[in-house]
């Protein structure tokens, strides 16, 4: 399993708060939440998404101007920014974990 957090949204909002609904089973309120949250400088975790439609998922937010990366569950990937590793280092990580 593994869980995708969402750190930014962009500018298609719209199109965001679909695919989170998707992912999540969410309704439109509480998807639209999460996306007002996280354009407002938070970050929200989709969890325990089959490792098979995890990137798929992380794919679909992205190409619609969201930044998201995915992280294996029970996976300790230690404090990366004071190993100097750039968040494309982790996705990086996380996408070979996922064996993609």
């Amino acid at each position: 399993m593994t869980n995708i957090v969402l750190k930014s949204v962009g500018e298609n909002k719209v199109k965001i708060i679909k695919i989170v609904r998707e992912a999540t089973g969410l309704g439109l309120k509480e998807a639209k939440d999460i996306v007002d949250s996280v354009a407002g400088g938070s970050e929200y975790t989709i969890t325990d998404i089959p490792k098979e439609m995890a990137q798929g998922i992380i794919d679909n937010l992205m190409s619609e101007g969201a930044f998201a990366v995915g992280e294996s569950i029970g996976i300790d990937w230690g404090n990366t920014e004071s190993e100097g590793n750039t968040d494309e280092a982790i996705v990086d990580a996380v996408n070979a974990d996922l064996k993609l």
